[in-house]
């Protein structure tokens, strides 16, 4: 009873089996050699002492003693469990393991054995809740029929009452189903298996490379299946931002397909339902100076996320976010200086997801800033108003002046949707926003900046001609852009420039240019068309088309928050 007590900590289990021992053990007087038959032979009057003897091959081979064979064991256990029924949680938590430690020596169990021992199972729910042995659940997760039905409760009691964080590692290496089970743990509900899971999950995760959650194309669609069925259900912080660990990780390996956006629907849903998240979200934005610079990034990537998806989807909004729109405009204009390099990006970001949705129900821009009674420019912008308008055409001036890629980028997509939303509730103020002098000084600037062709400048170029209406007013720079070309030659430049090259070419031409620049520019269309194609403009086109919100952010800013 001593070795026992260790296995079985239920008073009520202990209690039983220990009368079984005191009925059983004294008259069991049969060689070892004997107890196969004995466990074969199917009398009530012996029901007991086979229970006994299970219980003494449990702890003769959980202690390395072998009075049997290890397939002999094993043939005698499954015959014991095909013939009878309505076993004790003590006796079929003994036969598990003595199945699990001796199945090396017999064959694989067929379906009809399979389906013996999953009925079993299912009539005794109180073996899951106690802390099975791994050898145990190595056994469960090899038969797909068994990890389905219980591989999930089976790691919910080892999970509820202890941390074995590395040997269950080892078991989600060595058996891809165990994810699946593990997931479904750490999503189910707040408990502390749950919680266990889940931290179990994030050390899987940075262990594993995607190949090991991507290593065939069944599991992957297991567990896309799975990440759908748990964030329909609702899902606390913690399993949303394993899932979207998870689902980064598949899909960092090419393998989710078009899952992604489905998962992100039913992700985006139930971030906007959380009241609590949009209040913490207006809380670190209204004490932008008081927040961490990596908090307030997170804030504004997340914010800027979740407006773009619930304009897109309509998606329900239980609670807006009150935004100074105007502070973010400030710290662009006059703090660049002083602020992170990342926040300015993640700033920019957020203006021109405002400036694209135009309304949003998910956002209350503040505009305090704007003087009473609006005049009827600033209503027409509004909520940034006139002011406003011209503060950030400045800033983003700023910004494509510097040497920083990223920021050149960031300036010049915002830029593109300052213009369109100019264009858009007022075609006189973006016409003469974009003809104004410092566009073309701009523009000069990034033309003659390391005397060669910069993509920012042709994309400048390009969104230049576009807002305006026609190629007349930047003829000018247009026909230097073909000088150049023809001067160096097509092959010259690098494939970015190449790429956006053509893009500026064909919408130049499609603005009806004179005779004589239309020829030109169909020329040096001709000669970029001889060019062979390259991976890099491939991955170009790729991009034209990609969404600019992926999963990864989700996960960064949910686990920052």
């Amino acid at each position: 009873m001593c070795l026992i007590s260790q296995e079985h900590t239920c008073t009520s289990e202990l209690q039983d089996v220990e009368r079984v021992l005191q009925e059983s053990l004294p008259s069991l007087c049969c060689c070892a050699s004997d107890w196969p038959s004995v466990l074969s032979d199917f009398p009530q009057s012996l029901r007991n002492t086979q229970h006994c003897l299970i219980y003494l091959l449990h702890l003769l081979l959980l202690h390395g003693d072998r009075f049997l064979s290890d397939s002999a064991v094993f043939s005698a256990v499954l015959r014991f469990v095909s013939c009878v029924q309505d076993l004790p949680a003590s006796v079929l938590s003994s036969v598990l393991y003595l199945l699990s430690v001796t199945q090396h020596a017999g064959p694989r169990l067929d379906t009809v054995s399979v389906s013996v021992l999953s009925k079993a199972l299912s009539s005794c729910p109180l073996l899951f809740s106690r802390s099975l042995p791994l050898s145990v659940l190595s056994f469960i997760f090899m038969y797909p029929e068994l990890s389905e039905r219980f591989g999930a409760p089976a790691l919910t009691g080892r999970l509820s009452e202890e941390e074995q964080e590395q040997e269950l590692l080892e078991l989600l290496h060595t058996h891809p189903a165990a994810l699946l089970a593990t997931l479904a743990v750490a999503c189910d509900a707040e408990s502390a298996a749950s919680r266990s899971a889940v931290g179990v999950l994030q050390c899987f995760l940075r262990s594993a490379d995607s190949s090991s959650i991507s290593g065939t194309s069944d599991l992957c669609d297991q567990i896309r299946s799975a990440l759908l069925n748990v964030l329909q259900r609702h899902t606390h912080t913690d399993g949303l931002s394993v899932l979207l660990n998870v689902s980064s990780v598949i899909h960092s390996s090419g393998q989710m397909e078009h899952t992604d956006f489905r998962l992100l629907y039913h992700a985006v849903s139930l971030l906007l339902g959380n009241v609590r998240l949009m209040e913490l979200l207006e809380e670190v934005l209204s004490a932008s100076s008081s927040s961490s610079s990596s908090l307030l990034c997170s804030s504004l990537l997340l914010l800027s996320s979740l407006t773009l998806l619930q304009h897109k989807h309509s998606a329900q909004v239980h609670r807006s976010v009150s935004v100074d729109l105007h502070q973010i405009i400030r710290r662009l204009a006059f703090s660049k200086r002083h602020t992170d390099t990342l926040l300015i990006k993640c700033s920019v970001r957020f203006v021109q997801v405002c400036l694209d949705v135009d309304a949003s129900a998910l956002l209350c821009v503040c505009d305090a800033a704007l003087q009473r009674p609006l005049t009827s420019i600033d209503g027409a912008l509004h909520p940034i108003g006139h002011s406003g308008a011209t503060s950030l055409m400045t800033a983003l001036s700023a910004l494509m002046l510097m040497t920083q890629d990223l920021m050149v980028s960031a300036g010049l997509n915002c830029l593109r949707s300052l213009m369109g939303f100019l264009r858009r509730r007022s075609p006189e103020t973006a016409q003469h926003m974009v003809c104004q002098p410092w566009m073309r000084f701009l523009l000069f600037s990034l033309l003659s900046c390391d005397q060669r062709l910069r993509p920012a400048a042709l994309q400048l170029l390009t969104q230049l001609v576009c807002f305006s209406g026609g190629v007349s007013h930047w003829r000018t720079e247009v026909e230097s852009v073909c000088e150049e070309i023809e001067k160096q030659g097509a092959t010259n430049l690098t494939d970015d420039s190449t790429h956006t090259l053509r893009l500026m070419l064909t919408q130049c031409c499609a603005l009806s240019p004179p005779d004589d620049l239309r020829m030109r520019m169909e020329a040096i269309q001709e000669s970029l068309r001889h060019l062979p194609p390259s991976e890099s403009s491939s991955r170009h086109m790729l991009r034209v088309g990609r969404v600019s919100v992926c999963l990864s952010d989700f996960t960064i800013s949910t686990q920052d928050l």
